[in-house]
Protein backbone atom coordinates (compact mmCIF):
# COMPACT_ATOMS: atom_id res chain seq x y z
CA UNK A 1 0.00 0.00 0.00
CA UNK A 2 1.49 3.55 -1.03
CA UNK A 3 2.93 5.55 1.92
CA UNK A 4 0.91 8.45 3.08
CA UNK A 5 2.59 11.63 2.07
CA UNK A 6 2.15 14.90 3.68
CA UNK A 7 3.67 18.35 2.23
CA UNK A 8 6.61 17.85 4.89
CA UNK A 9 7.22 14.30 3.43
CA UNK A 10 7.19 15.55 -0.24
CA UNK A 11 9.63 18.26 0.10
CA UNK A 12 12.38 15.66 1.80
CA UNK A 13 11.83 13.60 -0.70
CA UNK A 14 12.10 15.77 -3.71
CA UNK A 15 15.66 17.72 -1.84
CA UNK A 16 16.26 13.79 -2.03
CA UNK A 17 16.24 13.96 -5.82
CA UNK A 18 19.17 16.78 -6.06
CA UNK A 19 21.65 13.93 -5.57
CA UNK A 20 20.49 12.75 -8.98
CA UNK A 21 20.01 15.24 -11.15
CA UNK A 22 18.87 13.44 -14.23
CA UNK A 23 15.66 11.54 -12.32
CA UNK A 24 14.99 15.08 -10.91
CA UNK A 25 14.81 16.47 -14.61
CA UNK A 26 12.64 13.17 -15.67
CA UNK A 27 10.26 13.96 -13.03
CA UNK A 28 9.91 17.30 -13.75
CA UNK A 29 9.10 16.67 -17.53
CA UNK A 30 6.83 14.00 -16.44
CA UNK A 31 4.92 16.64 -14.35
CA UNK A 32 4.91 18.81 -17.04
CA UNK A 33 3.16 16.45 -19.23
CA UNK A 34 5.88 15.21 -21.71
CA UNK A 35 5.57 11.76 -22.79
CA UNK A 36 8.05 8.97 -22.00
CA UNK A 37 9.28 9.28 -25.95
CA UNK A 38 9.59 13.13 -25.53
CA UNK A 39 11.55 13.20 -22.32
CA UNK A 40 14.34 10.42 -23.71
CA UNK A 41 14.70 12.24 -27.06
CA UNK A 42 15.30 14.87 -25.02
CA UNK A 43 17.78 13.35 -22.50
CA UNK A 44 19.13 11.30 -25.09
CA UNK A 45 18.59 8.32 -23.36
CA UNK A 46 16.42 4.97 -24.37
CA UNK A 47 12.44 5.11 -23.39
CA UNK A 48 13.08 2.28 -21.67
CA UNK A 49 15.52 3.72 -19.35
CA UNK A 50 12.92 6.68 -18.60
CA UNK A 51 10.40 4.09 -17.76
CA UNK A 52 12.81 2.55 -14.97
CA UNK A 53 13.73 5.93 -13.09
CA UNK A 54 9.99 6.61 -13.30
CA UNK A 55 9.38 4.01 -11.63
CA UNK A 56 12.13 4.82 -8.88
CA UNK A 57 10.50 8.00 -8.48
CA UNK A 58 7.36 6.59 -7.52
CA UNK A 59 9.06 4.11 -5.00
CA UNK A 60 11.16 6.92 -3.55
CA UNK A 61 7.60 8.70 -3.12
CA UNK A 62 6.15 5.41 -1.02
CA UNK A 63 4.13 4.51 -4.79
CA UNK A 64 5.27 1.08 -5.28
CA UNK A 65 4.34 -1.15 -8.62
CA UNK A 66 2.95 -4.37 -7.64
CA UNK A 67 2.12 -5.33 -11.36
CA UNK A 68 3.51 -4.05 -14.66
CA UNK A 69 -0.44 -3.14 -15.23
CA UNK A 70 -0.52 -0.65 -12.30
CA UNK A 71 2.47 1.62 -13.55
CA UNK A 72 -0.20 3.99 -14.97
CA UNK A 73 -1.80 4.70 -11.82
CA UNK A 74 1.16 5.07 -9.83
CA UNK A 75 2.34 7.60 -12.31
CA UNK A 76 -1.41 9.47 -11.80
CA UNK A 77 -0.76 9.51 -7.88
CA UNK A 78 2.66 10.38 -8.04
CA UNK A 79 0.98 13.16 -10.05
CA UNK A 80 -1.57 13.97 -7.86
CA UNK A 81 0.95 14.44 -4.23
CA UNK A 82 2.25 17.42 -6.67
CA UNK A 83 -0.37 18.68 -7.71
CA UNK A 84 -1.76 19.37 -4.05
CA UNK A 85 1.51 19.98 -2.39
CA UNK A 86 3.14 21.55 -5.50
CA UNK A 87 1.10 22.78 -8.20
CA UNK A 88 3.39 25.26 -9.78
CA UNK A 89 5.19 21.94 -11.29
CA UNK A 90 2.32 20.31 -12.58
CA UNK A 91 0.95 21.38 -16.20
CA UNK A 92 -2.59 22.83 -15.94
CA UNK A 93 -3.62 20.13 -18.20
CA UNK A 94 -2.89 17.16 -16.00
CA UNK A 95 -3.11 18.47 -12.61
CA UNK A 96 -6.03 17.40 -10.01
CA UNK A 97 -9.54 18.19 -9.50
CA UNK A 98 -10.12 19.44 -12.64
CA UNK A 99 -13.83 19.47 -14.28
CA UNK A 100 -13.80 17.36 -17.50
CA UNK A 101 -14.70 19.00 -20.16
CA UNK A 102 -15.39 18.14 -23.81
CA UNK A 103 -14.86 21.16 -26.67
CA UNK A 104 -15.36 20.75 -30.08
CA UNK A 105 -15.37 23.26 -33.07
CA UNK A 106 -18.91 24.39 -33.59
CA UNK A 107 -17.28 25.92 -36.66
CA UNK A 108 -16.93 22.71 -37.84
CA UNK A 109 -19.36 20.64 -36.59
CA UNK A 110 -22.83 20.56 -38.36
CA UNK A 111 -26.02 20.16 -36.62
CA UNK A 112 -27.92 16.58 -37.05
CA UNK A 113 -31.09 17.67 -34.74
CA UNK A 114 -32.94 14.50 -35.26
CA UNK A 115 -29.85 12.79 -34.63
CA UNK A 116 -28.51 15.18 -31.69
CA UNK A 117 -32.36 14.97 -30.61
CA UNK A 118 -32.65 11.33 -30.35
CA UNK A 119 -29.44 11.03 -28.13
CA UNK A 120 -30.01 14.24 -25.88
CA UNK A 121 -33.36 12.89 -24.61
CA UNK A 122 -31.79 9.02 -24.53
CA UNK A 123 -28.79 10.13 -22.53
CA UNK A 124 -31.70 11.82 -19.70
CA UNK A 125 -32.91 8.10 -19.48
CA UNK A 126 -31.58 5.97 -16.23
CA UNK A 127 -28.83 2.86 -17.28
CA UNK A 128 -28.63 5.22 -20.94
CA UNK A 129 -26.71 3.11 -23.89
CA UNK A 130 -26.04 4.82 -27.07
CA UNK A 131 -24.62 3.44 -29.56
CA UNK A 132 -23.31 5.54 -32.16
CA UNK A 133 -21.89 3.38 -35.39
CA UNK A 134 -20.46 5.02 -38.55
CA UNK A 135 -17.43 4.49 -40.64
CA UNK A 136 -14.04 6.11 -39.65
CA UNK A 137 -13.97 10.20 -40.16
CA UNK A 138 -18.04 10.73 -40.49
CA UNK A 139 -18.64 12.83 -37.33
CA UNK A 140 -18.40 9.93 -34.31
CA UNK A 141 -16.58 11.50 -32.49
CA UNK A 142 -17.89 14.51 -32.90
CA UNK A 143 -21.35 13.59 -32.27
CA UNK A 144 -19.93 11.92 -28.84
CA UNK A 145 -18.36 15.01 -27.73
CA UNK A 146 -21.51 16.74 -28.33
CA UNK A 147 -23.84 14.22 -26.43
CA UNK A 148 -21.11 14.88 -23.53
CA UNK A 149 -21.57 18.33 -23.23
CA UNK A 150 -25.22 18.19 -23.73
CA UNK A 151 -24.79 15.63 -20.36
CA UNK A 152 -22.69 18.55 -19.12
CA UNK A 153 -25.12 21.30 -19.63
CA UNK A 154 -27.90 18.99 -17.06
CA UNK A 155 -24.76 19.09 -13.97
CA UNK A 156 -23.69 15.60 -15.16
CA UNK A 157 -20.21 14.71 -14.91
CA UNK A 158 -18.46 13.15 -18.44
CA UNK A 159 -15.76 11.41 -19.27
CA UNK A 160 -14.40 10.72 -22.71
CA UNK A 161 -11.86 7.82 -22.81
CA UNK A 162 -10.68 6.98 -26.26
CA UNK A 163 -9.59 3.15 -26.35
CA UNK A 164 -6.36 3.88 -29.34
CA UNK A 165 -4.91 5.16 -26.57
CA UNK A 166 -4.83 1.58 -25.06
CA UNK A 167 -1.66 0.20 -25.68
CA UNK A 168 -0.47 -3.32 -26.25
CA UNK A 169 0.64 -3.72 -22.67
CA UNK A 170 -3.20 -2.43 -21.64
CA UNK A 171 -4.51 -4.81 -24.41
CA UNK A 172 -2.56 -7.91 -23.46
CA UNK A 173 -5.26 -9.29 -20.97
CA UNK A 174 -8.38 -8.19 -19.05
CA UNK A 175 -6.86 -7.50 -15.54
CA UNK A 176 -4.40 -5.20 -17.27
CA UNK A 177 -7.86 -3.44 -19.47
CA UNK A 178 -10.14 -3.33 -16.59
CA UNK A 179 -7.25 -1.54 -13.92
CA UNK A 180 -6.20 0.76 -16.77
CA UNK A 181 -10.17 1.99 -17.41
CA UNK A 182 -10.86 2.29 -14.01
CA UNK A 183 -7.91 4.18 -13.06
CA UNK A 184 -8.26 6.70 -16.10
CA UNK A 185 -11.83 7.27 -14.73
CA UNK A 186 -11.27 7.54 -11.44
CA UNK A 187 -8.17 10.29 -12.05
CA UNK A 188 -10.07 12.28 -14.15
CA UNK A 189 -13.17 12.39 -11.84
CA UNK A 190 -11.32 12.96 -8.56
CA UNK A 191 -7.74 13.48 -9.25
CA UNK A 192 -6.89 10.64 -7.04
CA UNK A 193 -7.81 6.51 -8.48
CA UNK A 194 -7.71 5.35 -4.40
CA UNK A 195 -6.65 1.98 -6.73
CA UNK A 196 -4.93 0.70 -3.14
CA UNK A 197 -7.97 0.68 -1.46
CA UNK A 198 -10.83 -0.39 -3.90
CA UNK A 199 -8.68 -2.48 -6.29
CA UNK A 200 -9.89 -5.91 -4.09
CA UNK A 201 -7.14 -8.52 -5.44
CA UNK A 202 -9.02 -11.47 -3.77
CA UNK A 203 -12.02 -11.11 -6.58
CA UNK A 204 -12.22 -11.76 -10.01
CA UNK A 205 -11.00 -9.33 -12.76
CA UNK A 206 -14.93 -8.14 -13.73
CA UNK A 207 -15.31 -8.55 -9.92
CA UNK A 208 -13.15 -5.71 -9.10
CA UNK A 209 -13.33 -3.48 -11.51
CA UNK A 210 -17.38 -3.61 -10.73
CA UNK A 211 -16.49 -3.22 -7.01
CA UNK A 212 -14.64 -0.11 -7.68
CA UNK A 213 -17.30 1.71 -9.85
CA UNK A 214 -20.19 0.80 -7.40
CA UNK A 215 -17.84 1.52 -3.85
CA UNK A 216 -15.52 4.82 -5.15
CA UNK A 217 -16.90 6.09 -8.63
CA UNK A 218 -21.02 5.88 -8.19
CA UNK A 219 -20.73 6.42 -4.70
CA UNK A 220 -19.22 9.66 -4.55
CA UNK A 221 -20.72 11.47 -7.27
CA UNK A 222 -23.78 13.11 -6.81
CA UNK A 223 -25.33 13.23 -9.95
CA UNK A 224 -25.04 10.90 -13.37
CA UNK A 225 -22.01 9.93 -14.87
CA UNK A 226 -21.83 9.68 -18.62
CA UNK A 227 -18.90 7.16 -20.43
CA UNK A 228 -18.48 8.07 -24.25
CA UNK A 229 -15.88 5.21 -25.40
CA UNK A 230 -14.60 6.10 -28.25
CA UNK A 231 -12.84 4.03 -31.07
CA UNK A 232 -14.28 1.07 -28.95
CA UNK A 233 -13.39 -0.84 -31.95
CA UNK A 234 -9.74 -1.06 -31.51
CA UNK A 235 -10.41 -3.95 -28.95
CA UNK A 236 -12.35 -5.97 -30.85
CA UNK A 237 -9.41 -8.17 -32.27
CA UNK A 238 -8.53 -9.30 -28.73
CA UNK A 239 -11.36 -11.62 -28.80
CA UNK A 240 -11.15 -13.05 -25.24
CA UNK A 241 -10.47 -9.70 -23.39
CA UNK A 242 -13.23 -7.78 -25.91
CA UNK A 243 -15.84 -11.04 -24.60
CA UNK A 244 -14.98 -10.12 -21.10
CA UNK A 245 -15.14 -6.69 -20.96
CA UNK A 246 -18.06 -5.52 -23.61
CA UNK A 247 -19.83 -8.33 -21.13
CA UNK A 248 -19.14 -6.08 -17.89
CA UNK A 249 -20.58 -3.30 -19.83
CA UNK A 250 -23.60 -5.14 -20.50
CA UNK A 251 -23.76 -5.97 -16.98
CA UNK A 252 -23.44 -2.86 -15.68
CA UNK A 253 -26.39 -1.72 -17.99
CA UNK A 254 -28.76 -4.38 -16.51
CA UNK A 255 -27.87 -3.46 -13.16
CA UNK A 256 -29.16 0.01 -13.93
CA UNK A 257 -32.52 -1.07 -15.25
CA UNK A 258 -32.85 -2.94 -11.92
CA UNK A 259 -32.88 0.45 -10.05
CA UNK A 260 -30.33 0.57 -7.90
CA UNK A 261 -27.43 3.28 -8.20
CA UNK A 262 -26.02 1.54 -11.27
CA UNK A 263 -29.09 3.62 -13.34
CA UNK A 264 -26.85 6.79 -12.59
CA UNK A 265 -24.13 4.97 -15.14
CA UNK A 266 -24.94 6.11 -19.30
CA UNK A 267 -22.52 5.11 -21.86
CA UNK A 268 -21.59 6.23 -25.06
CA UNK A 269 -19.85 3.26 -27.40
CA UNK A 270 -18.58 5.15 -30.51
CA UNK A 271 -17.55 2.25 -33.40
CA UNK A 272 -16.62 2.34 -36.76
CA UNK A 273 -17.52 -1.65 -37.64
CA UNK A 274 -19.88 -4.28 -37.44
CA UNK A 275 -19.50 -6.46 -34.22
CA UNK A 276 -17.64 -9.51 -34.71
CA UNK A 277 -16.56 -10.44 -31.86
CA UNK A 278 -18.69 -14.31 -30.23
CA UNK A 279 -20.85 -12.52 -27.33
CA UNK A 280 -23.61 -14.42 -26.14
CA UNK A 281 -26.75 -12.01 -26.81
CA UNK A 282 -27.73 -11.71 -23.51
CA UNK A 283 -24.13 -10.36 -22.83
CA UNK A 284 -23.31 -8.01 -25.34
CA UNK A 285 -23.87 -4.30 -25.00
CA UNK A 286 -24.23 -4.23 -29.00
CA UNK A 287 -27.96 -5.31 -28.90
CA UNK A 288 -29.44 -3.20 -26.68
CA UNK A 289 -29.78 0.41 -26.26
CA UNK A 290 -30.61 3.07 -28.53
CA UNK A 291 -28.45 2.64 -32.23
CA UNK A 292 -27.34 5.46 -34.27
CA UNK A 293 -25.98 5.52 -37.84
CA UNK A 294 -24.35 8.80 -39.01
CA UNK A 295 -25.79 9.98 -42.50
CA UNK A 296 -23.60 11.97 -44.72
CA UNK A 297 -23.99 15.62 -45.22
CA UNK A 298 -26.33 16.49 -47.80
CA UNK A 299 -25.93 19.59 -50.13
CA UNK A 300 -27.48 22.10 -47.97
CA UNK A 301 -25.34 20.92 -44.93
CA UNK A 302 -22.40 21.38 -47.35
CA UNK A 303 -23.67 25.19 -48.31
CA UNK A 304 -24.03 25.73 -44.79
CA UNK A 305 -20.79 24.71 -44.08
CA UNK A 306 -19.13 26.81 -46.52
CA UNK A 307 -20.92 29.47 -45.12
CA UNK A 308 -19.71 28.91 -41.86
CA UNK A 309 -15.79 28.87 -43.38
CA UNK A 310 -16.88 32.21 -44.95
CA UNK A 311 -17.32 31.55 -48.39
CA UNK A 312 -19.77 32.77 -50.62
CA UNK A 313 -20.36 29.64 -52.67
CA UNK A 314 -23.22 29.15 -55.21
CA UNK A 315 -25.30 25.60 -55.92
CA UNK A 316 -22.55 24.97 -58.49
CA UNK A 317 -19.41 24.90 -56.28
CA UNK A 318 -21.06 22.71 -53.94
CA UNK A 319 -22.17 19.95 -56.80
CA UNK A 320 -18.65 20.11 -57.85
CA UNK A 321 -17.10 19.41 -54.22
CA UNK A 322 -19.93 16.84 -53.91
CA UNK A 323 -19.22 15.03 -57.16
CA UNK A 324 -15.65 13.85 -56.76
CA UNK A 325 -15.96 13.59 -52.38
CA UNK A 326 -19.77 13.02 -52.09
CA UNK A 327 -21.22 14.15 -48.88
CA UNK A 328 -18.01 12.71 -46.76
CA UNK A 329 -17.63 14.98 -43.38
CA UNK A 330 -13.58 14.77 -43.31
CA UNK A 331 -13.11 15.44 -47.14
CA UNK A 332 -15.79 18.20 -47.61
CA UNK A 333 -14.28 20.21 -44.49
CA UNK A 334 -10.47 19.27 -45.54
CA UNK A 335 -11.67 21.30 -48.96
CA UNK A 336 -13.26 24.03 -47.41
CA UNK A 337 -10.34 24.83 -44.96
CA UNK A 338 -7.77 24.67 -47.42
CA UNK A 339 -9.91 27.40 -49.75
CA UNK A 340 -10.69 29.57 -46.22
CA UNK A 341 -6.88 29.22 -45.53
CA UNK A 342 -5.96 30.29 -48.57
CA UNK A 343 -8.17 32.53 -50.50
CA UNK A 344 -5.97 32.65 -53.69
CA UNK A 345 -6.78 29.03 -54.33
CA UNK A 346 -9.66 28.17 -56.50
CA UNK A 347 -12.20 25.19 -56.13
CA UNK A 348 -11.22 24.46 -59.41
CA UNK A 349 -7.63 23.89 -58.82
CA UNK A 350 -8.41 21.85 -55.73
CA UNK A 351 -10.50 18.95 -57.98
CA UNK A 352 -7.91 19.19 -60.69
CA UNK A 353 -5.12 17.69 -58.13
CA UNK A 354 -6.77 16.22 -55.99
CA UNK A 355 -6.37 12.05 -56.41
CA UNK A 356 -3.11 12.53 -57.41
CA UNK A 357 -0.07 12.50 -54.65
CA UNK A 358 0.36 16.22 -55.25
CA UNK A 359 -2.75 16.97 -54.45
CA UNK A 360 -5.15 18.08 -51.18
CA UNK A 361 -6.29 14.38 -50.04
CA UNK A 362 -2.25 12.88 -50.62
CA UNK A 363 -2.11 12.32 -47.27
CA UNK A 364 -5.22 10.74 -46.58
CA UNK A 365 -4.61 8.32 -49.69
CA UNK A 366 -1.48 7.55 -48.20
CA UNK A 367 -2.76 6.27 -45.51
CA UNK A 368 -5.38 4.34 -47.07
CA UNK A 369 -3.30 2.71 -49.41
CA UNK A 370 -0.61 1.62 -46.39
CA UNK A 371 -3.43 0.00 -44.58
CA UNK A 372 -4.58 -1.75 -47.94
CA UNK A 373 -1.24 -3.03 -48.53
CA UNK A 374 -1.50 -4.77 -45.26
CA UNK A 375 -4.33 -6.86 -46.31
CA UNK A 376 -3.82 -8.44 -49.91
CA UNK A 377 -7.53 -9.47 -50.60
CA UNK A 378 -8.59 -6.04 -49.69
CA UNK A 379 -6.02 -4.82 -52.32
CA UNK A 380 -8.11 -7.28 -55.00
CA UNK A 381 -11.66 -6.36 -53.49
CA UNK A 382 -10.80 -2.52 -54.11
CA UNK A 383 -8.92 -2.66 -57.60
CA UNK A 384 -12.36 -4.90 -58.56
CA UNK A 385 -14.77 -1.83 -57.59
CA UNK A 386 -13.45 0.85 -59.03
CA UNK A 387 -12.93 -0.93 -62.36
CA UNK A 388 -16.41 -1.41 -62.27
CA UNK A 389 -18.85 1.10 -63.64
CA UNK A 390 -21.71 -0.13 -61.32
CA UNK A 391 -21.93 -1.69 -57.84
CA UNK A 392 -20.78 -5.14 -57.35
CA UNK A 393 -21.03 -8.20 -55.63
CA UNK A 394 -18.37 -9.00 -52.81
CA UNK A 395 -17.23 -11.36 -50.40
CA UNK A 396 -18.51 -10.79 -47.17
CA UNK A 397 -15.61 -10.33 -44.85
CA UNK A 398 -13.88 -7.91 -47.42
CA UNK A 399 -17.35 -5.79 -47.62
CA UNK A 400 -17.24 -6.09 -44.25
CA UNK A 401 -13.31 -4.39 -43.83
CA UNK A 402 -13.81 -2.07 -46.71
CA UNK A 403 -17.03 -0.36 -45.03
CA UNK A 404 -15.11 -0.09 -41.70
CA UNK A 405 -12.23 2.10 -43.43
CA UNK A 406 -15.16 4.04 -44.69
CA UNK A 407 -14.29 3.28 -48.66
CA UNK A 408 -17.65 1.86 -49.76
CA UNK A 409 -21.38 2.21 -49.88
CA UNK A 410 -23.75 -0.18 -49.64
CA UNK A 411 -26.39 -0.39 -51.99
CA UNK A 412 -28.08 -3.78 -51.30
CA UNK A 413 -25.78 -6.79 -51.56
CA UNK A 414 -23.78 -4.84 -53.96
CA UNK A 415 -21.20 -2.21 -53.03
CA UNK A 416 -19.52 0.82 -54.72
CA UNK A 417 -16.50 2.98 -53.71
CA UNK A 418 -17.07 5.58 -51.89
CA UNK A 419 -16.83 8.30 -53.68
CA UNK A 420 -15.39 8.85 -57.35
CA UNK A 421 -12.04 10.75 -55.21
CA UNK A 422 -11.35 7.40 -54.32
CA UNK A 423 -12.45 5.60 -57.52
CA UNK A 424 -9.53 7.97 -59.63
CA UNK A 425 -6.92 7.80 -57.17
CA UNK A 426 -7.38 3.66 -56.51
CA UNK A 427 -7.77 3.15 -60.14
CA UNK A 428 -4.44 4.47 -60.84
CA UNK A 429 -2.23 3.34 -57.95
CA UNK A 430 -3.90 -0.14 -57.59
CA UNK A 431 -2.54 -0.86 -61.26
Amino acid sequence: MPTIMDHKDLDEKFKQLNRSPKRKEILLKLLSGETDEAIALALKIETGTVRRQISLICQLFGLKEEESYERRSRRSELISLFAKYKPELVRNKISTNFTPQVPFNSEQYIDLPQVESICHREILQPSALIRIKSPGLTGKTHLLKNILQYAQSQGYSAININFLEADQEVLSNIEALNYWFCNTIGYALFGATKMDIYWDKTLSSNMRCSVYFQDYILANLKTPLVLGLDNVDHIFPYTSLASDFFGLLRAWHEKGRNGNQWRNLRIILAYSTDVYIPLNINQSPFNVGQIIELPEFTKGQVQELAVRYGLNWHDKQVEKLMALVGGHPYLVQKALLHIKNQPHIKLEEVLNTAATPSGLYADHLWEIWVKLKQEPHLITAMKNLVQANQPILLNPEQVRQLNRMGLVRLSGNNVEPRCQLYRLYFRVWLN
